[in-house]
């Protein structure tokens, strides 16, 4: 990963297409710049906003892939479904 300077995009090994990855538009000034079997190319906002969702979503997997956290999650899904039960319950609504 590295980052593209403007001054960089004449360049041979610089990637054509400065369309963000993310969020799809068209990129003026510096980028980041991946190559890997696919070329990504990031506004650097938008590079942050993904890191921080691919950290979470691989420490979720990681979590995931622990029996006392499947067992957990599952237990608070099941809290929260029953509360609201009760709380509809109680107030007469009609929820089917």
């Amino acid at each position: 990963m590295s980052v593209l300077y403007p001054s960089d995009r004449t360049e041979f090994w610089a990637p054509k297409n400065l369309d963000c990855f993310y969020c799809g538009k068209q990129i003026g000034g510096l980028a980041v710049f991946w190559k890997s079997q696919e070329t990504l190319v990031l506004h650097p906002d938008c590079a942050s906003q993904l890191a921080v969702h691919l950290i979470a979503d691989s420490r979720e997997a990681q979590l995931a892939a622990v029996p006392h956290f499947i067992n957990r999650a599952r237990r608070i899904v099941e809290y929260h479904a029953e509360r609201r039960h009760k709380l509809l319950t109680a107030e007469g609504v009609n929820n089917e």
